[in-house]
């Protein structure tokens, strides 16, 4: 009996074409199909309509010597004729070709009609927002100085449209109702700060911060950079107020709870471009848990993607957006360190304010929304007005690297405020000291300040056991050991190197003065205020400021050991020579630093991290660089020549 082979009507075709298969043949109780299926070619054989023999090429078959030879044979060992089969496939392959594109056209053109749905939208220098007053959803924008309400808008043959989903209509997102007015961007804080306070009961710092926090997320689009807020505590300490008082004022706060899978959440920020408030042990295993901090790692910035391939189809290629404001809550602090310096975190405890409400009133939700109006309103005064360019000139004071790449967003808002953010700055500060006393009180803190303490006792051999000696002495009960002890140093990169003392080997910490010097900083809160932030503060003020150098009242500015104030026993110092000795003092500690981590290839940005001013480390670089001490073997990377 001949090869019969089908020919389809349109409508059969097309069917066939949407599952893939592009030829089919008979031949007495046999047949023949060939397909495309997730991206391979497969060509099956069936006998009264059970499939006896299956092959797949991972490219048409016909395009190689080899696979036409293994096509062939499977035909041949069936009984079909190979040869002018391949013919036939060739020429209905291009036809199913064409058919696909002429269905990519019309999915184009179905997507062109229909409606977008959006949340937010920008055309020149035209904003909408959507806004929901419980009945409906409309878009508002600003003409001039009045704003004005739209149900659609049509711009270049497209047509946007609000939004209308059960997210909105069960309270999963939360929109503004309109736009409300506020005095001045001073007292909008104070009514977020005293909102914040009502019903929420955090340190006064972490108040400050949140507040800022929340003015930040209404303009997170317009940054580069944005850090999260973090509630860290056990059961019982108010997380979840905290989650839901400071992030029901955030821009379009998005909650995401109910363990729940990572996957929508990359969907609701596509969606919606909010604030993700995040409950972390809401994720059902270590897996999912995994997924979230790679969300958390990367939307810290923008244009950092997750970049996933589809389970069906892995030659496609999903890029899943990250950037966001995120407020979250967790049990634990996270093991990754990178991750956990993005975090503006408050210790929870369990309150003991009796002024609390215990079950949110009908007032909280009515100032919520009042807030969430006057912060649209904020918005759209602010649309614009974001110059990242100035992140650049603006002085925070001598913070740590990590610290000052958290916050200084903040200070964008701000820099054109001069009260504002010379508020802003002096709590930055007082935060930094804070996060180095919380180092010093920690399990690391214990043992690098002993070791501290060993050194400035003048000891000059210095072994684990000797920490754990001295800290015993002081509290007998403390659970240290030297194996403890040489772990936790070994995380601080500081090494040991065996030494015979007293016919005993012992392994002797090798005292490296510089390394000891920015662990100081990091540590230890008085050196830190003595030797980092005071004396830093001349080098930086005596470079650019523009004030007389003779005027005495710099010297307020001096630690006391440099205090040039003159007294008749001492006569006055030129205070050009100080600072030229506090700069040099710092050039030349950072140049020796530098010097020994381009030993090997390293990162510009790694490198900068390590110093606690920029501004000083790079000047240096530059100078190396200018030199020829150091040199780039490949962009963004440096190297001792």
């Amino acid at each position: 009996m001949s090869d019969q082979k089908i020919s389809p009507t349109s409508e059969m075709k097309e069917n066939f074409y949407k599952t893939g298969v592009f030829f089919v043949l008979h031949k007495g109780s046999k047949s023949l199909s060939v397909s495309e299926q997730r991206g391979k070619f497969l060509v099956a054989i069936y006998e009264n309509d059970n499939p006896i023999r299956e092959v797949s090429f991972s490219q048409p078959f016909w395009r190689t010597q080899k696979n036409r030879e293994r096509f062939q044979v499977l035909l041949l060992d069936n009984s079909f004729d190979a040869f002018e089969i391949e013919k036939e496939v060739v020429t209905e392959y291009n036809d199913y070709l064409a058919w696909k594109e002429e269905q990519k056209e019309e999915e184009k053109n179905d997507k062109e009609a229909k409606p977008i749905q959006t949340s937010c939208f920008i055309t020149g220098e035209k904003m909408y927002e959507e806004v929901y007053d419980g009945m409906a959803a409309h878009f508002i924008y600003r003409n001039g100085e009045k704003f004005y309400k739209c149900g659609a808008v049509h711009i270049d043959e497209k047509t946007y449209v609000p939004v209308m989903d059960d997210a909105v209509l069960m309270n999963a997102v939360l929109l503004p109702t309109d736009v409300g007015e506020y005095e001045t961007v001073e007292t909008l804080i104070e009514e977020i700060s005293e909102h914040i306070r009502t019903y929420l009961d955090v340190n006064p710092d972490f108040l400050t911060f949140a507040s800022y926090y929340v003015l930040l997320s209404w303009c997170y689009d317009q940054l580069d950079t944005i850090p999260y807020l973090r509630a860290l505590g056990d059961t019982g300490t108010g997380k979840t107020r905290f989650l839901r008082v400071i992030g029901g004022l955030c821009y379009k706060p998005i909650f995401v709870a109910g363990a729940i899978t990572p996957a929508p959440i990359y969907r609701l920020i596509k969606k919606w471009g909010g604030t993700i408030i995040l409950d972390e042990a809401d994720f059902r295993d270590s897996s999912e848990k995994g997924e979230v901090i790679t969300i958390l790692n990367c939307g810290f910035s923008r244009g950092t993607p997750v970049i996933r391939c589809e389970k069906d189809n892995p030659d496609n290629v999903q890029i899943l957006p990250t950037y966001c404001p995120k407020v979250i809550s967790t049990r634990q602090s996270f093991n990754d360190k990178a991750l956990e310096s993005r975090c503006l975190t408050e210790i929870m405890k369990q309150t003991v304010r009796r002024d609390l409400p215990r079950i949110l009133p009908r007032g909280f939700y009515e100032s919520e929304m009042s807030l969430r109006n006057k912060l649209l309103k904020f918005r759209f005064d602010f649309m614009g007005k974001i110059d990242t360019d100035k992140i650049q000139e603006i002085k925070l004071g001598h913070i740590e690297p990590r610290l000052e790449q958290a916050t200084v967003s903040f200070a964008v808002l701000f820099y054109t405020i001069p009260e504002l953010f010379k508020k802003f700055k002096s709590f930055i500060n007082k935060y930094q000291k804070d996060l180095i006393e919380e180092r010093a009180n920690s399990y690391d803190g214990m043992i690098i300040n002993t070791l501290f303490e060993l050194i400035d006792d003048e000891q000059k051999e210095i072994s684990a056991q000797d920490i754990v000696e001295k800290i015993k002495a002081e509290d007998e009960k403390a659970k240290i050991s030297p194996g403890t002890v040489g772990k936790h140093l070994k995380s601080f990169k500081i090494v040991t190197e065996q030494k015979r003392i007293e016919n005993k080997v012992r392994h002797i910490i090798k005292i490296d003065p510089i390394q000891i010097n920015l662990l100081r900083q990091r540590y230890d809160p008085e050196y830190w205020q003595k030797n980092v932030a005071d004396v830093a503060d001349v080098a930086e003020y005596m470079r650019d400021s523009t004030i007389n150098n003779k005027n005495n009242s710099i010297t307020s500015f001096l630690p006391e050991s440099l205090n040039t104030t003159a007294t008749p026993a001492t006569p006055a110092t030129n205070i050009d020579n100080v600072a030229d000795v506090v700069v040099k003092s710092y050039y030349k500690q950072y140049q020796e630093l530098i010097f020994q981590l381009t030993e090997e290839e390293i990162e510009l940005e790694k490198l900068l991290e390590r110093f606690e001013s920029h501004k000083i480390a790079q000047e240096v670089i530059d100078k190396l660089l200018q030199g020829g001490i150091i040199f780039e073997p490949r962009k963004g990377w440096l190297k001792k020549a």
